[in-house]
């Protein structure tokens, strides 16, 4: 048993070391190993994209952009004191308004709403009673 382990453990060194020692290029390894893995049934064939993926990603290379980079300063200019202060009393409008309606209390449902209107036939008429004579 013990050395049945040891000549599997054995196999897959030397599988992982045959896959890397005669490739020239690290492309040449990959294909290697991806051989061994599909011969394994480890690996699978990824599907094209959708032709809709296809013609939404953009063509060419895209350009690079900074994340670390400082962003760029605003192009607007900055507000006057006059205009700072009607801002803020907007602002102060709104959050009153948004406090007077978090004070009321909600509307509560009534009963028959809650427990579900019971359905009552239209009155029918009887058959002699129809308005036609």
């Amino acid at each position: 048993m013990k050395n049945r382990c040891m000549r599997r453990t054995l196999l897959i060194a030397l599988l992982i070391g045959a896959s890397g020692v005669g490739a020239a290029d690290v492309a040449c390894a990959q294909d290697f190993g991806k051989g061994i893995a599909e011969a394994l049934g480890f690996a699978t064939e990824t599907p094209p994209p959708a032709p809709f993926v296809q013609q939404s990603r953009p063509t060419g290379d895209l350009p690079w952009v900074n994340i670390f980079a400082t962003p760029a300063e605003p192009a607007r200019k900055p507000l006057s004191e006059a205009e700072r202060q009607a801002l803020q009393r907007s602002l102060e409008g709104i959050d009153k308004r948004n406090e007077s309606l978090i004070a009321k209390p909600a509307p509560q449902p009534n009963a028959a709403h809650r427990y579900g209107k019971k359905k009552t036939p239209p009155d029918a008429a009887s058959p002699g009673e129809s308005g036609t004579p």
